[in-house]
């Protein structure tokens, strides 16, 4: 979680050295509200974490022996090299009984930055004789601890092989969680996880329930978990949120009743009061060459190595900018890992010229790999057995290959897939009747390859959306029924049906003869202007459809050569990466996307052309855009209308909104520029806009923003368009502020869009829709657009979310309201408490802030822009209210009820 707002000089996070009873050395750190944190350096380990009021987050067993060399039971042990008993050490390992030392390089105590995070940088050596004797390796161990404004408590480790011979290690950060009881505590994040059961001698299992609950002793270690899993304490109200960095499993552990009594370090009762929930890494131990340092959210070595062996024996033709000193997760074209880096979950390599078999033990190595798209090259051999280990892989492209021999027997092994093309291949054998318990299976493309015998039943896969098994001559028996549902084009040029077994494409039986009068002449029993207009309809189809291939060819020679159109019902766009330092351009004859540094997306022409898209919104500067690829990667593409400025002119500006990197301004990903079309690419954000959230739904199902969210939408976009006022050299105007601009992320901290278009648009006059609204009166040229007048259109916006209503918007009598003038006049008249959106009166204790609110709005909208205040200013001023801010629950009657009976507040904690 990023850190609070800045910290005033009057108070500021301590770091502190103190002593416990035994003389033991204890870090103490403080954040400015009064959290804090002790770390003992008996092992590098936390034993206490308390809230601001002093509530304790962390257990320590009351028998616990806290005189070295004995390990602590309770709070944080670092489990190192080992975790458990499998290995040569004593129990997870000797880092927890080991002296660590205060960090000299970064500087020793105090520790702490502007933010209000206070922290401290422990380092364990291998230079003791004792230690090389019981683990012959040089390594040094480097771990940060540190406490944030917030409370939250974050660790993070990094191991390195000082010159040694290569060593594997496990890690875990054995958390010890305070709790109520442990029958009351509810475990989300793991579901559907295998798991290793400690005992049952690490027997694999797969977790079922959709939240894990405890009735009995616990020991498992969850596999490939999700980033973020959460601990649910109903009694006390609390929630620990555990982001893991790195640490791919966890570790979940209560010994109960029994085991209790036998562990002479805890209590008989206080296994009800804890809880082991750890991040960890442990099934696959990481291994660590000389000089190679590991770090919680570094490079996954053992993918990047996977793949580095892969690109040398494939030697595609088009360079990659792969080698073993760059880093995979923000520089590999192609790569894309999860949100933490430690695992590559996408590759994505369509047209490089990879060649050849596919090597074993490559791809099958990257475990959390979910998809894989090596499409269109000249990829050759049999399907790779080994890609059975691809247990998460939910998208697969072989599409345009020279892969052959028989498909997997068993594609139930990857019960997550979503999406399977293996077309054009010469693929031979039966398809697999397993691809009947594909349960997330949604498209599957078998066309033009050699398959042979009957087709499977697949009527019970209900999730099946697309499928083409087209132009497999030897396929066997009748078209199905449950094929018959989907296009003609899913199952044509299949084989010669054997006579009898009743075809679509055999003639209707000839009708009864009239013994009344004599038949006409018939062609398969239609009578000749039946079989006439028959002709004729078919002609038709025919020169439609031709004239429909030299469409389609023609646009796309065109897209070829550069003259790309996008239409509203498909996107066209490519792209790829290179590790230039800032903007990175693909280095081929086609059209092509300039993506910014840090950027893991990886388009070509022919993904996006299949990319269906929806229109989000038209405003003033153009048509934002929802485009979905095909392994449901979605993000935002805005087509701009009216752009005035020149090439050069209109990539300088684009690396200017490119180069801004901050948590409130909607990062530009990538941009396009031709004679015809400009675009720009961005996330998706799909907690939608602001004006979406105040005024797309008003009706009785409508969830309407509290007062909370409006205040995390105010503070977020009054931070990220200071941010973009200082930009070139604190020139840079947004110019078209407004409530479609402004997005939610997922923490509903508001993220601002658009930004900088001004400056390569056409002139616009002022106009006479909505946008309107947001205009300050001294702007008439939106080229001349100010930081003052930005304050005015934020001001306006901030009315927007105090009122509930648009810049303007009619009455029930067809009446024009401006609601600037319209709140001005409300004031005046001194009805105050008439402005504010009803939806906002079911919560208590506000008004004071709602009333101060209103004043800062009140400020922006001024006429005169010198007398608005500055964005830097709005946003000091803006927090300040939300520091005063109290406990702010709705009102008891109109408290909805929760389905588990436990308030709707929590105290997040992260680790």
């Amino acid at each position: 979680m990023e850190p609070s707002s800045g910290v005033g000089s009057e108070k500021r996070p301590t770091v502190d050295l103190v002593k416990d009873k035994n003389g033991t050395d204890q870090i103490l750190l403080q954040n400015p509200k009064g959290a804090s944190v002790k770390i003992s350096l008996h092992g590098g380990q936390v034993l206490s974490w308390k809230t601001e009021k002093g509530d304790e987050l962390l257990f320590t067993s009351s028998k616990a022996n806290l005189k070295p060399p004995h390990p602590v039971r309770g709070g944080i042990p670092i489990c190192f090299p080992q975790f458990g008993t499998r290995g040569s050490l004593e129990q997870h390992g000797f880092a927890r009984n080991k002296i660590w030392l205060v960090e000299n390089n970064p500087p020793a105590l105090p520790s702490f930055d502007p933010t209000g995070k206070a922290y401290v940088d422990l380092v364990l050596k291998s230079s003791d004789e004792d230690t090389m004797r019981i683990w012959p390796f040089s390594f040094e161990f480097h771990l940060r601890v540190s406490l944030a404004l917030d409370g939250n408590l974050t660790l993070i480790s990094r191991v390195r092989n000082i010159n040694s011979k290569p060593f594997s290690f496990a890690i875990a950060y054995h958390t010890y969680f305070s709790i109520s009881d442990i029958s009351e505590v509810r475990l989300e994040g793991l579901e559907t996880l295998d798991y290793l059961d400690n005992m049952r001698d690490r027997e694999r299992f797969t977790e079922q329930g959709d939240a894990l609950t405890f009735e009995s002793e616990i020991d498992r270690v969850y596999l490939n978990s999700k980033d973020v899993v959460a601990v649910f304490d109903h009694e006390r109200k609390r929630t620990f949120l555990i982001r893991k960095e790195g640490l791919p499993d966890v570790v979940v552990w209560n010994p109960w009743e029994k085991k209790a009594r036998a562990l002479t370090d805890l209590g008989d009762d206080e296994y009800k009061h804890m809880l082991c929930v750890d991040g960890a890494a442990i099934e696959k131990p990481i291994t660590l060459k000389p000089g190679e340092e590991w770090t919680a959210n570094s490079d996954p070595l053992e993918d990047k190595r996977a793949l580095l062996e892969f690109l040398t024996i494939m030697r595609p033709t088009r360079s990659l900018n792969w080698n073993e000193t760059s880093q995979v997760c923000n520089i590999w074209t192609g790569v894309t890992c999860n949100q933490d880096g430690s695992r590559i979950i996408a590759v994505r390599l369509p047209g490089v010229g990879l060649n050849g078999q596919i090597p074993p033990n490559t791809i099958s190595r990257l475990s959390g790999l979910r998809v894989l798209s090596l499409r269109s090259n000249l990829i050759s051999g049999v399907f790779p057995a080994d890609f059975v280990e691809l247990k998460d892989l939910a998208f697969l492209y072989l599409q345009d290959n020279k892969l052959s021999g028989p498909l997997p027997l068993d594609f139930s092994v990857w019960k997550n897939l979503t999406s399977v093309n293996l077309s054009n291949n010469r693929f031979n054998g039966t398809i697999p009747g397993s691809l009947s318990r594909l349960r997330r299976i949604q498209s599957l493309n078998l066309a033009n390859n050699s398959l042979s015998g009957d087709i499977p039943d697949l009527s019970v896969v209900s999730s099946l959306q697309h499928i083409d098994l087209s132009n497999n001559y030897d396929l066997d028996g009748p078209i199905p029924d449950w094929l018959r549902r989907f296009p003609l084009s899913s199952y044509v040029g299949i084989g010669i049906i054997p006579p009898g077994n009743g075809s679509i494409f055999q003639p209707p039986p000839p009708p009864r003869e009239q013994t009344h009068q004599k038949p006409k002449a018939h062609f398969f029993g239609l009578s000749e202007t039946v079989f006439l207009l028959i002709v004729i309809a078919v002609s038709i189809v025919v020169i439609a459809a031709l004239a429909f291939v030299l469409t389609v060819c023609y646009v796309r020679r065109n897209l070829r050569r550069g003259d790309g159109v996008i239409s509203d019902n498909k996107l066209q766009k490519k792209g790829g990466m290179s590790p230039e330092k800032f903007v990175s351009r693909m280095e081929d004859v086609n059209n092509r996307l300039s993506f910014f540094e840090g950027c893991n997306y990886s388009f070509d022409l022919e993904d996006l052309l299949r990319a269906s898209a929806e229109v989000l919104g038209k405003g003033t500067f153009g048509t934002t855009y929802k485009a979905v690829l095909e392994d449901a990667t979605s993000v935002a593409v805005k087509r701009l209308k009216d752009v005035a400025a020149g090439k050069r002119d209109f990539e300088q500006q684009m690396e200017i909104i490119g180069g801004i990197k901050h948590e409130n301004v909607v990062e530009l990903k990538a941009y396009y520029y031709s004679k015809d079309e400009k675009l720009m690419v961005y996330d998706y954000f799909s907690r939608g806009s602001v004006a979406s959230l105040l005024h797309g739904n008003r009706g009785e199902n409508r969830i309407p923003l509290d007062w909370e969210t409006r205040m995390k939408i105010t503070i977020g976009a009054a931070k990220g368009i200071a941010r973009i006022h200082k930009e070139n050299n604190g020139k840079l105007v947004h110019g078209n502020i407004k409530s479609s601009n402004i997005f939610l992320n997922s923490e509903n901290n508001g993220c601002v869009s658009d930004l900088g278009l001004t400056a390569v648009m056409s002139p616009l006059a002022p106009p006479i829709s909505r946008q309107a609204g947001y205009r300050a009166p001294e702007v008439t040229d939106t080229r001349k657009s100010s930081q003052l007048s930005d304050v005015y259109s934020f001001g306006v916006v901030l009315l927007e979310l105090l009122t509930g209503k648009s810049p303007i918007h009619t009455t029930a009598g067809d009446e024009i309201i401006h609601l600037v003038r319209w709140v001005h006049s409300v004031v005046r008249e001194e009805w105050t408490a008439e402005v504010f959106d009803i939806e906002l009166l079911r919560y208590t204790n506000i008004e004071e802030e709602m009333v101060e609110m209103l004043q800062i709005a009140m400020s922006c909208v001024v006429k005169a822009a010198d007398q608005r205040p500055k964005m830097s200013d709005l946003v000091r001023l803006i927090e300040n209210v939300g520091n005063r801010r109290t406990s702010i629950e709705p009102e008891p009657e109109l408290k909805p009820k929760s389905e588990n009976g436990a308030s709707e507040t929590s105290t997040p904690s992260e680790i």
